[in-house]
């Protein structure tokens, strides 16, 4: 394994393909790209970022400037179906009326003949 400097100083002279620090981890990149080739292709390039999952160096006069890096998977949403399902708790009888049928007055209405 090549520890951090080394890997720095190979970078430098061009012997490896530039390398990103993300956080402390050093990466070595797969892929650079002139900015000036960037703009002349920019939503193929895009494209093909997110197709390969690979990650672009772009860089101007050979000093990095951008990192092109595919977005994350989408996450995978439930349905609206089911959603609630076992939030509800039902006490009781949901079927019957709460008041009794001698209460309703539409009941009560005799109708003439």
């Amino acid at each position: 394994m090549i520890d951090r400097t080394e890997l720095l100083e190979q970078a430098r002279k061009r012997v490896l393909l530039p390398v990103v620090s993300d956080y402390g981890k050093f990466k070595i990149m797969e892929e650079v790209m002139a900015i000036s080739k960037f703009k002349a292709t920019c939503l193929k390039v895009l494209d093909n970022v997110k197709k390969r999952r690979k990650r672009i160096l772009i860089t101007k006069k050979g000093e990095p400037i951008a990192l092109v890096i595919p977005p994350s998977p989408p996450s995978k949403e439930k349905g609206w179906l089911g959603c609630m399902r076992g939030t509800v708790k039902i006490k009781g009888d949901i079927v019957s009326s709460v008041v009794g049928e001698e209460d309703w007055e539409a009941l009560n209405i005799e109708t003439s003949p």
